[in-house]
Protein backbone atom coordinates (compact mmCIF):
# COMPACT_ATOMS: atom_id res chain seq x y z
CA UNK A 1 0.00 0.00 0.00
CA UNK A 2 1.34 3.36 -0.61
CA UNK A 3 -0.04 6.41 0.22
CA UNK A 4 -0.83 9.00 -2.42
CA UNK A 5 0.79 12.64 -2.23
CA UNK A 6 -1.03 14.80 -5.05
CA UNK A 7 -2.36 18.25 -5.45
CA UNK A 8 -5.12 20.03 -4.00
CA UNK A 9 -7.82 22.04 -4.83
CA UNK A 10 -8.01 25.07 -3.45
CA UNK A 11 -11.74 25.78 -3.10
CA UNK A 12 -14.88 23.22 -2.54
CA UNK A 13 -16.49 23.48 -6.27
CA UNK A 14 -13.55 21.46 -8.19
CA UNK A 15 -14.13 18.05 -6.87
CA UNK A 16 -15.57 16.05 -9.48
CA UNK A 17 -12.70 17.67 -11.61
CA UNK A 18 -10.06 16.56 -9.57
CA UNK A 19 -11.39 13.32 -9.23
CA UNK A 20 -11.99 12.87 -12.79
CA UNK A 21 -8.31 14.00 -13.52
CA UNK A 22 -6.91 11.23 -10.98
CA UNK A 23 -8.95 8.40 -12.28
CA UNK A 24 -7.77 9.22 -15.80
CA UNK A 25 -4.24 9.09 -14.24
CA UNK A 26 -4.51 6.20 -12.96
CA UNK A 27 -6.51 4.01 -14.22
CA UNK A 28 -4.10 4.61 -18.13
CA UNK A 29 -1.45 4.35 -16.41
CA UNK A 30 0.40 0.84 -17.24
CA UNK A 31 3.55 0.59 -14.86
CA UNK A 32 3.51 -1.07 -11.39
CA UNK A 33 2.09 0.13 -8.17
CA UNK A 34 5.54 1.69 -7.41
CA UNK A 35 5.90 3.42 -10.17
CA UNK A 36 2.93 4.82 -10.28
CA UNK A 37 3.59 5.96 -6.94
CA UNK A 38 6.40 7.86 -7.80
CA UNK A 39 5.14 9.43 -11.13
CA UNK A 40 5.75 13.57 -10.79
CA UNK A 41 2.02 14.10 -12.39
CA UNK A 42 0.27 13.42 -8.60
CA UNK A 43 2.63 16.33 -7.41
CA UNK A 44 2.28 18.42 -10.73
CA UNK A 45 -0.33 21.71 -10.31
CA UNK A 46 -3.62 20.76 -11.87
CA UNK A 47 -4.90 23.54 -14.63
CA UNK A 48 -8.28 22.78 -13.73
CA UNK A 49 -9.48 24.72 -16.59
CA UNK A 50 -7.91 22.81 -19.05
CA UNK A 51 -9.41 19.62 -17.58
CA UNK A 52 -12.71 21.24 -17.77
CA UNK A 53 -12.71 21.76 -21.39
CA UNK A 54 -10.71 18.17 -22.28
CA UNK A 55 -13.90 16.80 -20.01
CA UNK A 56 -16.61 18.87 -21.76
CA UNK A 57 -14.60 18.05 -25.24
CA UNK A 58 -14.93 14.01 -24.39
CA UNK A 59 -18.81 14.39 -23.47
CA UNK A 60 -19.18 16.13 -26.63
CA UNK A 61 -16.80 13.39 -28.58
CA UNK A 62 -14.62 16.33 -29.86
CA UNK A 63 -11.88 13.66 -29.02
CA UNK A 64 -12.64 11.53 -31.08
CA UNK A 65 -10.32 11.71 -34.51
Amino acid sequence: VYTMHACRQSNNVDCGVFMLHFIDEFVGFKGSDKEQYGRATWKNPLDVDAKRREILDTINGSDKG
